[in-house]
């Protein structure tokens, strides 16, 4: 896994990687199918079919007070600061 749980992460646009704010906190890593219809697993399986994607690193994260299930590693950036002193 790339990232950890409790690590912050940007979600970043599949079509031009500009991140998502605020960023997103890991609750959770595992290997699973990525989810972009949660509540429609026909759905679903169509998509990742259209895009020839499998099972993977996914996540579950927190984001703006919502829990996002089976979110891919490719969708996420880490998230780095700079400690100005």
């Amino acid at each position: 896994m790339k990232y950890n749980v409790g690590e912050l992460v940007w979600i970043v646009d599949s079509f031009n990687e500009a991140r998502i704010e605020p960023p997103a906190l890991v609750i959770s890593a595992y290997k699973d199918l990525p989810r972009v219809s949660l509540n429609d697993p026909e759905a679903n399986a169509q998509w990742l079919t259209q895009e020839d994607l499998g099972e993977g690193c996914v996540y579950d994260i927190l984001f703006m007070g919502s829990i996002e299930s089976g979110v891919s590693e490719a969708w996420l950036r880490p998230c780095q600061y700079k400690i100005i002193k």
